[in-house]
């Protein structure tokens, strides 16, 4: 009995230990994107691309195109449909920098084209039986930054 209650309180102790480094590791992303360190957060990979999805909200038209550099540089197909919705961004050098990040991630290379990223997205969902991309923007979405005139 005695061994089943040190066995409790070993993966009580590392589960409180694994919830303490998410967390930091967490901390550390999010300072970085105050910061905008695109350089540390690529050298971040993976774990980075679902921060840097979720802070395009609230980057200047500027900071979408570096965001939209470090996707291309970190490489990964979870960051596949952010850039696609860049794709039709107020800012034309945005759009860009995302048909870049796409022809390096995917190999493909349809320009600033949505709606040919839109259905090759979706066509290379379902050859891969992969789960549908995380939520595809409509043709002709347009990523709009809710802080204006920053």
């Amino acid at each position: 009995m005695r061994s089943c209650k040190k066995i409790f309180v070993a993966l009580l102790v590392g589960s409180l230990f694994m919830s303490v480094a998410t967390a930091k590791a967490d901390e550390d992303v999010n300072h970085l994107l105050r910061d905008k360190n695109w350089d540390e957060l690529v050298k971040m990979g993976r774990p980075a691309v679902c921060h840097i999805v979720d802070y395009l909200k609230f980057l200047n038209k500027s900071e979408r195109a570096e965001a939209a550099d470090a996707l291309g540089k970190i490489n990964d197909y979870s960051a596949i449909g952010a850039l696609i919705k860049l794709l039709n961004d107020e800012c034309k050098i945005t759009a860009s920098r995302a048909a870049i990040a796409l022809k390096k991630i995917s190999g493909q290379d349809f320009g600033t084209d949505q709606s040919e990223w839109i259905a090759w997205w979706e066509n290379y969902n379902i050859i891969n039986s992969a789960p549908p991309p995380p939520s595809p923007p409509a043709p002709n979405q347009r990523y709009t930054n809710p802080k204006k005139n920053i």
